[in-house]
Parts: C-alpha cells; sequence; structure tokens
C-alpha cells in the first residue's frame, strides 16, 4: 500500500506540472519514460482510465490508451511526438498493439514483458505519413453506408468503407479494420482512428496485379503491358491515375491471338527492331493503356461522366455502397478487387472493359510481328518494301515463310518481292470443290515485274494448285492455311518453306513430269536449256507425256539427224508469253527461235479441259492442257501431248528405212524393176514391212532366192491400204495380191498374219511416217519376215496343174525335136545327152525354196550344185509334189525327167530353163 500511494503521488505531481506548460506554451512535454507510461496505462491496472481534463491532443489520447504503447513508443523512437503536436485538421490511423505483435493477446500475464521485449528495428522504414491523412478530419459518420476514396493530402490513396452495413464495422483500404474509431482530442482539430494493421506502403501496380489472386480470373496481360511500357517512363503515366484493369478474358475477347501476340511483344524481339518499329510499338502499347487509364483518382461511392487518356467518354457508376464500380452502365467491377490503391493511383479490377481495343488500329506489319515473323518485317524495311505491310488502299496477298525460317532465310528484293500480289486471293472462294483425285490450277501475277531482259517488264507469276493434299505454289511450296488471315486489305498466308523465284527451265518442271526428259535431252545437245534474254520472255511447247513414243521410227531418224532435231524444237519455243488462262480466243503475232515470224492461233473450249493451239510454221495443232502452266524465270512451259512437224522438216520413206539398220533389205528391194518408184512418197506411195536383219540373216533369203520377187512383194504394201495397218482395224492387201490382217492386243502389241492362211504371225516392232505423205508411205518394223509358206493350200494347189501343164508343152516340145533330129545319130545322141544334163539340173532345182545370205554368194555359178537344208521358209509342198506327179504323161515317168514344178528337187538353187518351142 505504501508503494501504490507513492506512486499516485507521483502522477498527481506530473500532471500539475503538465497543467502549467500548457497554459504558458500550449505545448505537451513528451512523457519522460515509456515504460513508465505503459506501466501506468495497463490495462490490468487502470483498465477504464481517461484523462478527462479540459486540454487534449492526439499524443494525449494515445498515451492513455495501452492498446497504442507500442505506436507511441514507435512515435517516440523516430521523435514524431513534436510534428505531430504541431499538426492540425488532419485525421490519424493509429495501429493497436496487436498490429505490431502478432497472436498477441491484452488479457495476458506476460503482456508487460512483450511489449517491454519487443524489437522496434523492423520499422526502421517507418514513416508517418502512411497514417496521417492531412486536412482533412473524418470520421466514421461520414462513412455509413458509402465507400471514400482520399487521394489528396495523403502520401497514397486510402479507401475507407463500411463493408458491412449492419455490422458497423469500418475499414482501410480494404483489409484494415478500424477498432477504436473517432478518437478527437480537444487541443487539436483532429480524428484518431485505431487500426488493427500496420498501414504499409502502398505496392507499386505490378505488384499489386501480381498480387490479385483469383482462380478464375488471371490478369497477367496487362502487367505484361506495364512492363514493356513503364521502363521507358521517369515519370509513369500511371501516376495520379486510374486505372481499369481488364482481365486476360477481357484482351482474349477484344484482340486475337495474333494481335496480343504483337501488343504483348510475346516473342520478345520487338524491343530488337529497328527505332522505327520500335516507337510505332510503343504508341500501340500507349493507346491501349490511355483507354484503361481516368485522368483523376476516382472510387469509392460516385457517379461520374469523365474521359480515358484517350478522350473517350466513360461513365462511372457505384453499387454495393460503393464497393463495386459500373463501366458505361454494362461492364462490372470485381466486388473483392475494387478500390485497390497502388503507389500512385486507384486501380479497379474487371472480367471485361467493352472499350479496351478502341483507337488501336491493326496493319499487316502489326500482324507479322504477331506471328513471330520480325525477321521479315526487318529484311522488307531494309529492301525499303515497307508499303507493302502499312495501311493499304488496294488488296495485297502476302505468302509468309513459317516462323521457324523467317529469322533466318536471307532475302533480295526480287525474291521478296515475288511473296506479295496485289491482288486478293481467296483460296476457298477461288477454287472450286474437288473429286478425290482432281487437281484445279490458277494463276496470279506476283509483285516482282522485272524489267529486264528476261520477263522484259512482265510480272513474274506463280502458278497456285489445288489437290486432295491441300494447296501448293508452282507444285513446290505448301500453303498450311486455306483460310487467310486478314487486317483491312491485306491477306497473309503461311507457306512451309521460304518461296523462291521460278527457276530455269530444266529445275522448274515437277518431278512428276519425267515424260519430258526426251524432250530435255534434245533441249540440252541443242543448248537451249539457257535461252538468251529477248526482252519479251518465252513460250516453250515442250513434248511430253508418250509425244516421242508416237513418232516411232520418226524420233530415232531425229535423234541421229541433229538438223532435224533444231528445226522442230526452234519452231516449239516463240517469243512472247502466253498463259492459258487469258481468254477463251487468243491470236499472237510472234517469232520462233529461229527469229521467223509466225501466228499463234489458239481457241478454249469451257467444256473441255484440251485447248488446241495452231502454229502457222507447223503441219497441225499442238494439243496442251488447261491450267497446266509451267512457270520458269524466262517464262512459261506448255508440255505437249503430241509432236507436229514444221513445214520445212522433210523426213522421206528412205529416212525411215535406213534408222532400221538392215541395209540387207534395202539390196533386195533394190533387184526389183519398180524399186526408184517404191521409195517416191509423192507419186505412188507404199508402205513396206522390214523384218529385223537378225531375222533376216536367220531366213537366208537372198537375192538368188527363186521367189524372191514375191517375197518382197508380199512385205509390200499399196499406200492407200496403209491406213488399215496402221489403225489395225482392217485387212490390208500387198503388193503380191496377199491379204493380211492386223490384230491389236494392246496399241504397243500389235501382230500381222496371212488372212486365211497359216496362224504364224509377226509382230510389229516400230513405224514410223514420212512427213511428206504420214497416212500412205510408213515403215513398218516386224520382228521376223512373212514366208511364203504361208499362203493358204487350196489358192497354192489351183496353181500347180496350170504350172504343169507349160512344162508338159515344154517337154513335148523338147520330144519332137529329139525325133525330128534321131536321123542323125550323132545329133540325136549329142542332143539326148544335153537333155539328160537338162533333166538333171531340173530334178535338182525342184521347189528349191533355200535362202542364203547375200555376202554368201560370190559365184552363184559355183555354189548351184551346193546343197543347203531346208529352213523354216521352205515352200516345199508335198500334195503339190503329188499332184504334179499324177499328171505324168505314162507309167514310166520315173526313167523320164518330171514335170511341173514339183518334180524338181527340194535341193534345187534355180528356176526351170523354160525352151519355147518353134513353130
Amino acid at each position: 500500500m505504501i508503494v501504490s500511494k507513492g506512486r499516485i503521488s507521483m502522477e498527481c505531481f506530473i500532471y500539475v506540472i503538465l497543467f502549467i506548460s500548457l497554459l504558458f506554451s500550449n505545448q505537451i512535454l513528451a512523457l519522460p519514460d515509456v515504460e513508465q507510461q505503459n506501466n501506468r496505462l495497463s490495462p490490468r491496472d487502470t483498465p477504464s482510465l481517461q484523462f478527462n481534463g479540459p486540454f487534449t491532443t492526439v499524443i494525449d489520447l494515445l498515451s492513455q490508451d495501452v492498446e497504442f504503447s507500442i505506436f507511441v513508443r514507435l512515435l517516440q523512437r523516430k521523435k514524431l511526438i513534436p510534428y505531430l503536436n504541431e499538426l492540425q485538421n488532419f485525421t490519424l490511423l493509429a495501429p493497436v498493439n496487436s498490429a505490431f505483435v502478432q497472436d498477441f493477446n491484452p488479457l495476458s500475464n506476460d503482456v508487460k514483458d512483450v511489449i517491454s521485449t519487443l524489437d522496434l528495428s523492423p520499422w526502421d522504414e517507418f514513416d508517418v505519413q502512411n497514417y496521417i491523412i492531412h486536412d482533412n478530419v473524418i470520421t466514421t459518420d461520414q462513412l455509413t453506408n458509402s465507400t471514400k476514396v482520399i487521394s489528396d493530402n495523403v502520401k497514397f490513396p486510402l479507401v475507407l468503407s463500411q463493408p458491412n452495413i449492419n455490422s458497423h464495422r469500418f475499414v482501410i483500404n480494404n483489409d484494415i479494420p478500424i477498432v477504436e474509431p473517432n478518437l478527437s482530442p480537444n487541443m487539436q482539430n483532429a480524428t484518431v482512428h485505431g487500426v488493427l494493421k500496420l498501414v504499409t506502403d502502398a505496392k507499386d501496380i505490378n505488384s499489386l496485379i501480381n498480387s490479385v489472386e483469383n482462380i478464375k480470373v488471371s490478369y497477367t496481360n496487362i502487367d505484361v503491358l506495364l512492363q514493356n511500357l513503364l521502363n521507358r517512363y521517369m515519370d509513369p503515366p500511371t501516376n495520379n491515375k486510374t486505372l481499369l484493369v481488364p482481365s486476360n478474358k477481357s484482351f482474349k475477347t477484344h484482340f486475337n491471338s495474333i494481335e496480343l501476340n504483337y501488343l504483348l511483344n510475346h516473342y520478345n524481339k520487338l524491343e530488337k527492331m529497328n527505332k522505327h518499329i520500335q516507337k510505332g510499338w510503343y504508341k500501340d502499347m500507349e493507346i491501349l493503356l490511355n483507354n484503361l487509364l481516368i485522368d483523376e483518382v476516382v472510387g469509392g461511392s460516385t457517379d461520374l461522366l469523365t474521359f480515358n487518356q484517350n478522350n473517350g467518354l466513360v461513365h462511372i457508376s457505384s453499387k454495393n455502397c460503393g464497393q463495386q464500380l459500373i463501366l458505361n452502365e454494362r461492364d462490372s467491377s470485381i466486388l473483392t478487387f475494387t478500390n485497390q490503391p497502388y503507389d500512385f493511383g486507384m486501380a479497379h479490377f474487371f472480367d471485361d472493359i467493352q472499350f479496351l481495343n478502341t483507337s488501336i488500329s491493326f496493319n499487316a506489319e502489326k500482324y507479322l510481328h504477331g506471328l513471330n515473323c520480325s525477321g521479315f518485317v526487318r529484311e522488307i524495311y531494309f529492301r525499303g518494301l515497307e508499303k507493302f505491310i502499312k495501311d493499304n488502299d488496294e488488296f495485297v496477298t502476302i505468302f509468309l515463310p513459317q516462323a521457324s525460317l523467317n529469322d533466318e532465310v536471307g532475302f533480295t528484293k526480287s525474291t521478296l518481292l515475288y511473296h506479295f500480289t496485289e491482288l486478293p486471293i481467296w483460296l476457298e472462294k477461288d477454287f472450286p470443290t474437288l473429286s478425290k483425285n482432281e487437281i484445279h490450277n490458277k494463276f496470279y501475277n506476283s509483285s516482282f515485274c522485272s524489267s529486264n531482259k528476261k520477263l522484259g517488264g512482265h510480272c513474274q507469276r506463280m502458278k497456285l494448285t489445288k489437290s486432295n493434299k491441300g494447296y501448293f505454289i508452282n507444285n513446290k511450296f505448301h500453303i498450311l492455311n486455306s483460310k487467310p488471315y486478314q487486317i483491312g486489305n491485306t491477306l497473309i498466308y503461311i507457306i512451309d518453306n521460304d518461296i523462291t523465284l521460278p527457276n530455269d527451265l530444266i529445275f522448274s518442271l515437277p518431278p512428276t513430269l519425267d515424260s519430258c526428259s526426251k524432250s530435255i535431252s534434245f533441249l540440252r545437245k541443242l543448248n537451249y536449256l539457257d535461252l538468251k534474254p529477248n526482252h519479251e520472255g518465252y513460250t516453250v511447247f515442250l513434248p511430253c507425256f508418250n509425244s516421242w513414243d508416237d513418232m516411232g521410227l520418226n524420233f530415232k531418224y531425229i535423234q541421229s539427224n541433229f538438223t532435224a532435231a533444231s528445226l522442230i524444237m526452234e519452231n516449239l519455243i516463240v517469243n512472247g508469253l502466253y498463259y492459258t488462262d487469258l481468254g477463251d480466243h487468243r491470236y499472237i503475232e510472234t517469232n520462233n527461235l529461229l527469229d521467223e515470224p509466225i501466228t499463234i492461233d489458239i481457241n478454249k473450249d469451257d467444256h473441255s479441259s484440251k485447248i488446241e493451239v495452231n502454229i502457222d510454221s507447223l503441219q497441225d495443232n499442238l494439243t496442251i492442257d488447261k491450267d497446266s502452266d509451267i512457270i520458269f524465270n524466262q517464262g512459261v512451259i506448255h508440255p505437249t501431248h503430241n509432236i507436229e512437224y514444221p513445214l520445212d522438216l522433210q523426213i522421206s520413206l528412205k529416212d525411215l528405212f535406213m534408222t532400221t539398220g538392215n541395209d540387207k533389205f534395202m539390196y533386195l528391194l533394190e533387184t526389183l524393176p519398180n524399186y526408184k518408184h517404191l521409195f517416191n512418197d509423192s507419186n505412188m506411195p507404199y508402205s513396206i514391212l522390214v523384218p529385223t536383219l537378225s531375222s533376216l540373216d536367220y531366213s537366208n533369203i537372198s537375192n538368188d532366192y527363186t521367189k524372191l520377187e514375191e517375197f518382197l512383194k508380199l512385205h509390200i504394201i499399196p499406200g492407200n491400204e496403209t491406213v488399215n495397218i496402221l489403225n489395225c482395224d482392217n485387212d490390208f492387201n500387198t503388193l503380191l495380191g496377199e491379204i493380211l490382217e492386223c490384230k491389236s492386243y494392246s496399241q504397243d502389241d500389235q501382230y500381222i498374219k496371212v488372212k486365211e492362211g497359216a496362224t504364224n504371225e509377226v509382230r510389229i516392232l516400230n513405224k514410223g511416217c514420212s512427213t511428206e505423205n504420214s497416212q500412205q508411205a510408213c515403215i513398218f518394223l516386224i520382228d521376223k519376215p512373212l514366208s511364203l509358206n504361208w499362203i493358204g493350200k487350196d489358192k497354192y494347189n489351183l496353181n500347180m496343174p496350170i504350172l504343169a501343164v507349160a512344162f508338159g508343152i515344154i517337154l513335148g516340145v523338147v520330144m519332137f525335136m529329139i525325133f525330128v533330129c534321131c536321123l542323125l545319130v550323132a545329133r540325136v545322141t549329142k542332143i539326148k545327152n544335153r537333155y539328160q544334163m537338162v533333166d538333171s539340173s531340173e530334178n535338182s532345182n525342184e521347189n528349191d525354196n533355200t535362202v542364203r545370205h547375200i555376202n554368201d554368194v560370190k559365184h552363184p555359178l559355183l555354189n548351184n550344185s551346193q546343197i543347203r537344208p531346208p529352213t523354216s521358209y521352205d515352200s516345199t509342198n508335198t500334195a503339190a509334189k503329188l499332184s504334179a506327179s499324177s499328171n505324168g504323161s505314162s507309167s514310166n515317168s520315173n526313167n523320164r525327167p518330171n514335170t511341173g514344178s514339183a518334180s524338181y528337187s527340194v535341193n534345187s538353187t534355180a528356176t526351170p530353163i523354160q525352151m519355147p518351142r518353134k513353130k
């Protein structure tokens, strides 16, 4: 009790001293020892102690309440008590002890120890301005059913609100409860509100956005935008502003992925571009941010018509006692993320903001950045072609290499221009729906319009093809998206590789056209694969498919004749450019590669896929496919299905005969009386069946063959019969009078046989016709010669009696001469011996069909006695022999010379000598 009385006496003495000081200096002195005050103001000792004297200050109020002891101690440590004593017209947010000490229980027995041992060093950076609202005395009565945003005379904006009307609770900055409100000193115009948490420095805008945790809504896009933009400013444009924060969902609603990639620099390449490109990008980000900035701190309970930084009118209203904002009466902020202060302003978070993309425009350049093709844009600026990617009033279509390539590929100005065409290309509209294996082509002018010698100022074309595999450019480059990215009047297609200018003629042909190899071989031999510049470009009609195959022996002749090959190819290459999509009828006057003036007449039928091309220097029309043009660096190639000979080219029947390599057969033909007429195409045309040399050698046919003329005539066809063998659809006559028939199992599998004769056949290996008479003068190369033995038996027997009668008459004349001369014995004996020799010779030559090679007959007379074995072509006919034998003059004919052809030996090498009877 003695100790307690002493303390009370000391306390009274102190208050007397304070009273005297207030009278003379209107100043309050700080307590000499804060720990002593804490002991005196302990709730356990004086739980309801309040000084009700006539003069109190903010410090008095804080000092009298043990809940503020730590705060008072901190103020003393920072030497801020005099500063607070001098202030007027302010509101102080005073943190209670529990704000400093987590899990602090004021009623615990060790409260004194906790407070006395509390380390205040973590608050060395403590700033009292965080807790002071200057020139504004605020009481909770002003916050009833409303939210108040304080932005003037504060270090950073503060939000004072009543979160729940029924609870009568009030909070600061949405999460700092006021636990002891409305403490008012009578010596200062001020209000003190005890708060349960420390009022720490407000976060910067990016930290605030990152601190927002919402499972359903993300705000990373606006965060990236601010990071890209704010680093450029010494004084960020968000200072002292209200920021309307849209969610990622809002960004995706108002921008597509390409636009977002550009605005947010998704590929981190824009900051490395040249200053001109960077300037445009920064400007777009500023426009976007300015749509979200209000040039004042707005929040809480408000109804305001204002403007954003782009002068867009914005109506801001509130609901839920100012805890939720409404933009233009349609976009609501998120209730728990409204009125969020940051270091220099106020932020409100929204799911969507309708005017997010207002005032922002895009062009092709920005889309190229958004497609990760900044390298392509860099090349465009380097080549001075930026007009193609700026705002265009005219349509432009861009074929863009996919992103993985555009930073690696170097471009020339020419190749870069070939990626553009100043036409709108809508693939899905321009191309029809196709069946499974159908192909459709279309041609477009690129922006590469050369004034050089190759194209003569014409724009290089590109060929677009649609098939079941997709869309392709020049049969090489795959277009990855059939629906273009459209921005304004610009259409963008992505291709799988960097598109290159058309190559040389040979490298421009697609691999599928390997049938053009023979034509390419001719061009290579003639040195026409690299054509001389002609200031016009070239149109090449290139024989492909089976063009050369259909020519047969003519092709062999052209292969061996350089002049003929040159004449053909030079008539198929013409000056100027013709594309199959240029109108239904075209009449062109130009020159060929021989520099000869020619005219080209082209007629197209919409109902046919073929086009007939009439070149007046050729014998007939060429046939090409519609829309099958092949682009090359000097013009266009048209693969043709046929070859037409130039009018100046003459290929004779004899020229074609020589390609067979059978000189021996030619030597045999020279034995014919009308040999010279045989190869006169214009006088009386003939066609010839020419056996191969090896088969002719095997048959032993030579010029001393007894029936050589019949054999040769069997291989000669009158000109008017030639068409039947060409078409292989009808029988045809030979010069011998025999009828042959042609059987066709396929176009390359045709056979000839004697009609109504033996079943033996010969195969047509090749054929060719003269240019002067292509339907009547032809050479047919067959695998073996026709045999006279294959002629029908009935016809052969019908001729035998006539021969027998002829031989009988001859023998009768001989016998009559013997009878007349029998008077002279010596003469008769001599004549008898001579006729025995004749009979012997006739017997040895009977029906001899033995054939010898022409080189074996050096001395025919010496070789007559040689006996050769019969071959498959022997004309021996047993039935004919028997018939002839039965017609003999008497039964003892065995002792006399036989009559008729059948009576001669099969080994005979000569025909009988006919002796006419004298009258």
